[in-house]
């Protein structure tokens, strides 16, 4: 019985694998690798300390596309600056697979954010959320600008505590940050010291601590559901988070619903109430309440690590970092925090804080995508239900578009004059119709931090220590917690 079984297996995966390889299809596939059954070359990600890196020489091997199975799904990877950017655009390439850490947080939290959804209800829910971010105050600078101004002031009065002695400012920065998100979402901040805002932060960092490896094990989600049962810590501990934090959304979501007044839409929640009840036969509590959270989420580990890596950077690099103090007091001085209206003048600044951006993708893999439809990228035959993964970490360090790109180096984003270039080759937030639809809250949030921070302090690692830079590793990178010493200037 045994070695029927063992034959019987064996044939059905070398027919699984022949069709796999479209032997007899006509199809011209890009240079492909099976795997093992079921998992496909799970593994190989799994236990390869560097995945970036993986993905990086496998691309010099066989090229910038190549074809390969997580679990059970066909992948495919897109690699360098000009293919990534193809893929991008591709409008047969704007659906998202079933599958994935989004997949397992809906799960969790009984949602379904619009950075899930495809088609008609994707596009109707990523319209609404530009509008309702325009009328909560983009476009209206002082509005959102205020908001944030304030935020900051309390993290610049943290740091001034410290009084210049070693300090980590990760707790504090991800609990600033978040209560911007805070702010745009519920309408107010909360506390460092609330219950709710300690409660947040749990789940942020648990969030970043295992987005990685959730990652990969949701393409296995048998595996997952093993570590929930047999309560591996780790995995129990995300699991707890996310239910406390997702009861936090409930009660706010019905909160708002009890107060809401159509004439005066006072946060995200207002909006997203707004649009579910115009749209009741298209959208549901599921899905609006859902865009909230992945407004939360997304916003505010980001912002974290993004503004953490440029303190690291800065104490890193003493001489730029005195460069930018002495072009902030030259267009701003002492007498008022930096804002928006000071971006076109902080040149050095901009062009350190594009290449923080690229040389350190926070999602280096970016957001996973499916072929809505069979289509072709460089002129390979993409399969309709693919999923596709944009491996923005190697256009950021495709030497054909930006030299030396190991380097650290803002002078590539200077001209001749010393004037701030925006390179369309940086890829943070992607580009195309499933851009990141808050890019332009982040950038804002970013210098604004970024700005007042070098303004009133010189940063330098901590007495007799260097400053530890890493590089993107994952799916999901993070920068090393480290203490610094924040020195006030004023």
């Amino acid at each position: 019985m045994f070695l029927e079984i063992a034959l019987f297996a064996s044939v059905a995966c070398l027919v699984h694998w022949i069709q796999w390889r479209g032997f007899f299809s006509g199809q011209k596939h890009p240079p492909s690798f099976y795997g093992f059954p079921l998992v496909g070359i799970l593994p190989f990600f799994l236990f390869h300390k560097n995945q970036v890196k993986l993905a990086r020489t496998t691309a010099m091997k066989y090229g910038p596309v190549f074809r390969f199975r997580l679990g059970n799904t066909e992948t495919i990877m897109v690699n360098g600056s000009e293919t990534v950017k193809e893929a991008l655009r591709n409008d047969d390439l704007l659906g998202r697979p079933p599958i994935g850490p989004f997949k397992l947080l809906a799960n969790l939290f009984k949602a379904q954010p619009f950075s899930m959804l495809e088609c008609e209800r994707w596009r109707s829910l990523r319209n609404w959320s530009v509008q309702a971010l325009r009328e909560l105050g983009f476009g209206k600078t002082p509005q959102m600008e205020g908001k944030i101004q304030d935020e900051v002031s309390v993290f610049l009065d943290e740091l001034s505590s410290t009084k210049g002695a070693p300090y980590d400012p990760n707790s504090t920065l991800l609990a600033s940050v978040s209560n911007n998100i805070s702010t745009l979402i519920f309408g107010d901040r909360l506390p460092y010291d609330h219950p709710r805002r300690r409660s947040l932060n749990d789940f942020l960092k648990k969030v970043a601590s295992s987005a990685s490896y959730l990652t990969l094990f949701s393409f296995a989600p048998s595996l997952l559901k093993i570590f929930t049962i047999f309560k591996i810590k780790s995995v129990e501990n995300f699991v707890n988070a996310a239910k406390a934090t997702s009861e936090i959304f409930d009660e706010e979501f019905r909160a708002h619903e009890k107060t809401y007044i159509e004439t005066d839409k006072r946060d995200l929640m207002d909006h997203s109430i707004a649009h579910l009840r115009a749209n009741s036969e298209l959208l549901s509590e599921q899905t609006t309440r859902g865009s909230c959270l992945a407004f939360f989420g997304a916003g505010s580990n980001t912002a974290r690590i993004t503004v953490e890596y440029l303190l690291q950077l800065l104490a890193y690099y003493p001489q730029l970092q005195e460069q930018m103090h002495q072009e902030v007091i030259r267009e701003i001085g002492y007498s008022r925090l930096p804002s928006w209206s000071d971006h076109g003048k902080l040149h050095l600044l901009n062009a350190f804080i594009a290449e923080r951006m690229r040389i350190f993708p926070i999602v280096p893999f970016g957001l996973f995508r499916r072929a809505l439809r069979d289509t072709k990228i460089r002129g390979y035959d993409v399969a309709k239900g693919s999923m596709v993964i944009y491996n923005v970490a190697s256009a950021h360090f495709d030497p054909t578009v930006f030299e030396n790109p190991e380097e650290f180096n803002p002078g590539r984003f200077l001209d001749a004059d010393g004037n701030f270039v925006q390179s369309p080759d940086v890829l943070s937030f992607a580009i195309g119709k499933r851009a990141c639809p808050g890019e332009t809250f982040a950038v804002f949030e970013i210098f604004l931090y970024a700005a007042a921070i070098i303004q009133r302090f010189r940063i330098e690692p901590a007495q007799g220590q260097d400053v530890r830079l890493t590089e993107a590793t994952e799916f999901f990178s993070e920068a090393i917690p480290q203490q610094l010493r924040f020195i006030s200037r004023v």
